[in-house]
């Protein structure tokens, strides 16, 4: 891997710091991202039944009123 020598110098420190090699800190940076539960689509996920960002005006009428 590759990095920006501002990145790569700070990877050395850290891993200095820590008494670790800069690969364990790699390994552990990837686990934890790749482990992060994905962002879901908001309210709409799935089949929104035809309802858009563009039309929820329309499905949303009368909504909230008694």
């Amino acid at each position: 891997m590759y990095f920006p020598d501002e990145l790569k110098a700070r990877l050395a420190a850290e891993a200095a710091r820590r008494q670790v090699t800069e690969a364990e800190i790699i390994r552990q940076a990837v686990d934890k991202e790749t482990r992060r539960p994905r962002p879901r689509g908001g309210i709409f996920s799935g089949d929104t039944g035809g309802v858009t960002g563009a039309n929820l005006h329309e499905h949303m009428e009368g909504f909230g009123e008694n």
